[in-house]
C-alpha cells in the first residue's frame, strides 16, 4: 500500500510571534492556515517564540489553549497536521519557569575532578531542569502535557498530531562551551551513586579517578552508559505518555554521531548516550540539521565556518568550504536506522536554520536530498512565522513564506514530498549491519574506521543500517568497523557511468525500485545507470534524487540539444518593487538626476532630517510586518544628507527607497561588526558614501542585477526577451542562474523553477517570451550584493 502524497509533506516550525488578541481573529488564523496549505506544507508544529510571542505568564494560560484551539479548528478543516512544540521556547523541560517554582532544588549537576581525582559535584548555571531527577519529567506532564490534555483532549488524534521536543541537548550546549573552559562535562545528580550501585553492583565514587584518567575501561563504561539511560528516561516518559493518550511524539536531541570528545567536547555519545537506545523514545525517530552545509556538524566541532560579507558588497568567502564533505555526518542516517529497527512511522529532521537569507533553493534541495537518502522521510523546515516583524526575522533565518522565497515555496514543498513519498514506500533493501561504536568510545576507542566503513557505503549501490551489536547480527552481513578491518567486498544492485551518486534500493508489491541522488557534485552528472536488468540514460542535477523502477519511477532522460539562440546582451526589465537601501542613523549620498524618493522609518524613531531640515508630513506605513512612518520627497541633483533623530537597530532599520540605481565607494570593507545572525557576520565599512541614478529599464544578461546598480534589490525583475519565434520541442535554458524563475509566453505563465535545471519547455508558434526572476531576501535583509537573477545568457536549445 503505498501512503498519500500529502502525508509526506514538510511540516514547518510555525512561530507565534505576538501576543495581541486583535492578531488572532478567526479570519486572521483561517487565512494563515489556507496560506501554508497553498505553499504544499503538510501542516504545522505550533511554536512560541519569545520574546516576541507569549511571555512567561502568557504562556500556557487560558488565553494560549484558546488560540492553540482556534489553530487546530483551522488547521483541521484544511486537512493539516497539527504538532505542538512543548517547550515555552527551545529546550523543553522547564514549562516557562513553573518547574524552577515548584521545585528549585532540580538542577543540573557535573563533576569537577580535583587534581586527586575526587568526586567534586557542582550545580550548573545552566539545563535546568536536570532530565536525569526523575521529578523533572513528572513535573513536566502536569505542568504541559496535563494541561493539554484537560483543555484540548478532544482533539488529541482528531485534530492534534502529536508533540514535539525541540530539546537541543540540555546538557551541554552552545551557550555552555564558555563556561566549561575546555573541561570534560562529567553529568551528575544527587541520586546518581545509588543508581550506578544498584545497577552495576559496586561503589562509583571510590573507582572516579580511573573515570577521570580513562584508565579503567569498565568503570567508563558503566559511567557513561547510566549518563546515558539517565538522560534519555525524560524522552522515554514524554513518549509513553503520549502512546497512552492517543497523539505522535518526535524529538531531537542530537548534535552529533558517535565523535569522541576529543573532537568535540559536545560529543553526544557523552552527553546523551548510546543513540539508538535513545532514538526508540518517538513515534519518528529525530536529528537536526543546521547551517548551510551537508554536515552541519561542522557547527558543532573545530570545522566550524562562520561566513562574513560586508555592506552593499559581494562577498569574498560566503560557500562553505567543505560544503561537500559528508563524511562525519551520519546522524540522520542514525535515525533512519533506528526507524527501520523499530518499526517507526519514519525518521524526523528539522532543517534548514541558520543557511540565511541569501540561500537558495538548489542548496537547500542538496541538503534535504541528503537527508532523505539517509532515511528521513518527515522534514521540519525552519521556519515560518504567523506574524513575520522585529527581531525574529534573524532567528536563523530563511523563512518561507516571507519575500521572494515564497515565489518557490510550492515546488520545492513538492519536490521533497514526493522524494520522501518514495523514500518511505514499502522496504529498504538492508543486507548489511554496521556496528555502531559508542559503548566502545567510552573505553577509550577511536570511532574515525567506523565513520570511513559507513562513508564507503553511502557510495555504493547497497542496503547498510547502524545497528546495535545484537540488532546487528541478524542481518546477512554485519561489519563492525572498531575491529579495524576494511569495507568486504559489497556486491552492488546498480552502476552508473557519470560519476558518484548515493543509492537507496527497495522494494513494494515484491516490485524493486531504486533511488539515486546527486549529493556530492556541484554539477549535473550524465551517464547510463544499470538497474534490475534495464539500462538509463539520465542526467541528474545537484540536490535531484531520481527513481527508478516501480510506482514511483522519476527520472530525467540525458538528451543531446544544440543552441540555436543565446539571448546575450541588454533586455527591457520591470522591477516589481522598489529598491531599498538600509541605513540606521546617518546616510550620506549624492543625487545625480532629480528623483522621486520614500524614506520609511520605524515609528519609534520619532522623524528624520534631509539636509538639516526636519521632514514634514509622514504618513503610516508597514514593511515585513513593522511600523513605519513614511516620508514622500524628491531630491535634486547634489549632496544629501539623512539623519534620525533617534536611531533604528539593525533588525528594524530605516530605508530610502525609490526607483533607483545606487554606487557605493567604500573604505576598509570589514571594519565594524553590525550584526552577528547565529551563522553570519555582516560587517559595515569604514567609510560609506552612496550614489543614486535613476534605474536602468534594460538589464544585461551577463551578469546579476546586483552588479547593475541593484545591490540591495530583493524582489523579482522580468526580462523581456522579445518574440521568438518557437519549434515544437525548443527550450528554453539557463546555464547559470541564481534564484527562482518563470517563463511566460504572451504574458502567460508556461513553467517555473525553483531549481536547477532551469530548462522550460516552450510552446510551438511565434510568442512574446519573457522571463520572471526572483533573487534571494540576502541583498536586502543581509546588505551584501548577493548573486541575483540572469548571471550567464539563457539560451534556446533543440535536441539534436
Amino acid at each position: 500500500m503505498v501512503r498519500e502524497l500529502d502525508n509526506f509533506r514538510p511540516v514547518p516550525f510555525y512561530f507565534i510571534t505576538t501576543s495581541d488578541p486583535a492578531d488572532f481573529t478567526d479570519t486572521a488564523i483561517n487565512g494563515a492556515m489556507q496560506k501554508v496549505k497553498d505553499a504544499g506544507f503538510g501542516g504545522i508544529i505550533f511554536f512560541n517564540k519569545p520574546p516576541l510571542g507569549f511571555n512567561e505568564t502568557e504562556y500556557l494560560s487560558d488565553f494560549w489553549f484558546e488560540v492553540t484551539e482556534k489553530f487546530i479548528i483551522a488547521a483541521k478543516k484544511l486537512g493539516l497536521q497539527f504538532w505542538i512544540n512543548d517547550g515555552f521556547n527551545y529546550p523543553p523541560g522547564d514549562a516557562a519557569g513553573r518547574i524552577e517554582k515548584a521545585a528549585p532544588y532540580l538542577k543540573q549537576y557535573r563533576l569537577r575532578p580535583n587534581p586527586e581525582g575526587k568526586c567534586i559535584p557542582e550545580a550548573t548555571a545552566w539545563g535546568f531542569p536536570a532530565f536525569e531527577e526523575e521529578e523533572s519529567s513528572e513535573l513536566f506532564h502536569r505542568f504541559v502535557y496535563e494541561q493539554y490534555y484537560k483543555k484540548l483532549g478532544k482533539y488529541f488524534g482528531n485534530g492534534i498530531t502529536g508533540f514535539f521536543s525541540d530539546a537541543d541537548n540540555r546538557r551541554i550546549n552552545a551557550m555552555t562551551l564558555k563556561p566549561l573552559n575546555g573541561e570534560t562535562f562529567y553529568p551528575w545528580c544527587r541520586s546518581f551513586p545509588e543508581k550506578f550501585s544498584r545497577r552495576f553492583g559496586y561503589d562509583i565514587v571510590p573507582e572516579l579517578k580511573g573515570l577521570f584518567d580513562r584508565s579503567n575501561k569498565q568503570v567508563c563504561r558503566d559511567y557513561w552508559l547510566l549518563c546515558g539511560e539517565l538522560y534519555q528516561q525524560w524522552f522515554a516518559n514524554n513518549h509513553m505518555w503520549c502512546k497512552k493518550h492517543g497523539v505522535k511524539y518526535t524529538f531531537h536531541t542530537s548534535d552529533t554521531g558517535p565523535i569522541t570528545l576529543e573532537m568535540s567536547p559536545r560529543a553526544s555519545a557523552f552527553s546523551e548516550g548510546d543513540p539508538l537506545t535513545l532514538l526508540k523514545h518517538s513515534d519518528f525517530p529525530g536529528t537536526d540539521h543546521e547551517i548551510e552545509v551537508l554536515d552541519s556538524g561542522t557547527h558543532y566541532d573545530r570545522r566550524l565556518f562562520t561566513p562574513q560579507v560586508s555592506l552593499g558588497k559581494a562577498p569574498e568567502k560566503l560557500a562553505h568550504p567543505a560544503f561537500s564533505d559528508t563524511f562525519w555526518d551520519l546522524r540522520a542516517k542514525l535515525a533512519g536506522s533506528a526507524a527501520f529497527l523499530n518499526g517507526a512511522d519514519g525518521a524526523m529532521c528539522e532543517m534548514f536554520a541558520a543557511t540565511n537569507w541569501g540561500t537558495n533553493y538548489n542548496n537547500l534541495s542538496r541538503i534535504a536530498a541528503w537527508q532523505i537518502m539517509q532515511g528521513i522521510t518527515f522534514i521540519v523546515p525552519h521556519a515560518v512565522h504567523y506574524k513575520f516583524h522585529g527581531e525574529t526575522k534573524f532567528f536563523a533565518p530563511p523563512e518561507f513564506l516571507t519575500g521572494t522565497m515564497a515565489a518557490g515555496i510550492r515546488e520545492f514543498n513538492d519536490r521533497l514530498a514526493r522524494y520522501c513519498q518514495a523514500a518511505a514506500g514499502g522496504k529498504y533493501l538492508a543486507d548489511i549491519a554496521v556496528v555502531e561504536p559508542s559503548r566502545k568510545l567510552w573505553e577509550g576507542a577511536d570511532s574515525r574506521n567506523f565513520f570511513t566503513i559507513c562513508d564507503k557505503l553511502n557510495r555504493k549501490a547497497a542496503g547498510f543500517v547502524i545497528a546495535s551489536a545484537e540488532d546487528a547480527g541478524k542481518f546477512p552481513v554485519v561489519i563492525d568497523p572498531l575491529t579495524g578491518k576494511d569495507l568486504p567486498e559489497i556486491a552492488e544492485c546498480a552502476s552508473f557511468t557519470g560519476g558518484e551518486l548515493i543509492y537507496m534500493p527497495r522494494e513494494i508489491n515484491g516490485e524493486k525500485y531504486l533511488l539515486a541522488g546527486n549529493i556530492w557534485s556541484d554539477a549535473a552528472l550524465s551517464g547510463t545507470l544499470s538497474f534490475n536488468g534495464k539500462n538509463y540514460d539520465v542526467e541528474i542535477a545537484p540536490g535531484e534524487i531520481a527513481i527508478f523502477g516501480g510506482a514511483f519511477e522519476s527520472y530525467r532522460k540525458a538528451e543531446k540539444r544544440e543552441t540555436i539562440r543565446e539571448f546575450s546582451g541588454t533586455y527591457p526589465v520591470k522591477f516589481a518593487e522598489n529598491q531599498l537601501i538600509p541605513f540606521e542613523k546617518v546616510m550620506d549620498f549624492t543625487v545625480t538626476e532629480k528623483m522621486a524618493v520614500t524614506l520609511y522609518i520605524p515609528e519609534k524613531c520619532d522623524s528624520a532630517l534631509l539636509d538639516g531640515k526636519m521632514l514634514a508630513g509622514k504618513k503610516s506605513a508597514a514593511i515585513a510586518g513593522d511600523r513605519y512612518s513614511e516620508f514622500v520627497f524628491s531630491l535634486m541633483p547634489g549632496n544629501h544628507q539623512l539623519r534620525l533623530t533617534v536611531p533604528a537597530c539593525f533588525e528594524t532599520p530605516a530605508y530610502l527607497a525609490g526607483d533607483i540605481a545606487v554606487e557605493i565607494r567604500t573604505e576598509n570593507d570589514y571594519s565594524k561588526l553590525l550584526a552577528y545572525t547565529y551563522q553570519l557576520q555582516i560587517f559595515a565599512p569604514e567609510k560609506l558614501h552612496f550614489t543614486l541614478h535613476p534605474r536602468r529599464k534594460e538589464l544585461s544578461t551577463r551578469c546579476g542585477w546586483e552588479q547593475q546598480g541593484q545591490s540591495f534589490y530583493s524582489g523579482m525583475v522580468e526580462y523581456e526577451l522579445g518574440e521568438i519565434s518557437i519549434d515544437d520541442g525548443d527550450y528554453l535554458e539557463m546555464p547559470e542562474f541564481s534564484g527562482i524563475a518563470e517563463v511566460l509566453a504572451d504574458g502567460i505563465p508556461v513553467g517555473k523553477c525553483a531549481f536547477a535545471p532551469y530548462r522550460f519547455a516552450l510552446p510551438a508558434g511565434k510568442h512574446a517570451i519573457s522571463l520572471r526572476c526572483w533573487n534571494s531576501m540576502g541583498n536586502l535583509f543581509e546588505r551584501y550584493a548577493a548573486i541575483s537573477g540572469i548571471t550567464v545568457p539563457p539560451v534556446i536549445t533543440r535536441k539534436k
